[in-house]
């Protein structure tokens, strides 16, 4: 995976140093990002394999726990399966949607309890819960 995600930002080194424009950059790195985001989804040893849906590899955040697998499925990351780049699935996906990003994210670190925002400033406050007593 960090051999992927290297090339990936050697990618966008070599583009900007050949001067396309910071659009297609931005796109192109968005595409493989997301690539490498499903890689790394279908790829974990968190994966089983999915025989009751046409047989396939579920994916490794299905549900709000990582439970041990005793017997993960590995994938071949060079086809288009269950498994692999999804490259088809990622287009449909980015090529469907609407949204237009018109502004940088911003992202803070911190407690969710005590904010450091004014009310109704942000779009979403994104957590990480301590699992409650679902995680020992």
């Amino acid at each position: 995976m960090l051999t992927f995600a290297a090339n990936i930002r050697d990618a966008e080194y070599e583009m900007r140093k050949l001067g396309y424009e910071d659009g297609a950059v931005r796109a192109v790195m968005t595409y493989l990002g997301a690539t490498l985001d499903r890689l790394a989804d279908f790829n974990s040893s968190f994966c089983i394999h999915n025989y009751l849906r046409s047989s396939g590899i579920a994916h490794t955040f299905g549900r709000h726990a990582l439970g041990m697998v005793w017997d993960f499925a590995e994938a071949n990351p060079f086809t288009e399966g269950s498994g692999g780049w999804g490259t088809e699935a990622i287009y449909d996906a980015l090529s469907s949607s609407d949204a237009q990003v018109d502004r940088q994210a911003e992202v803070h670190r911190g407690t969710a309890t005590k904010l450091r925002l004014e009310d109704a400033s942000v779009d979403a406050v994104i957590t990480d819960p301590p699992y409650y007593d679902n995680m020992p």
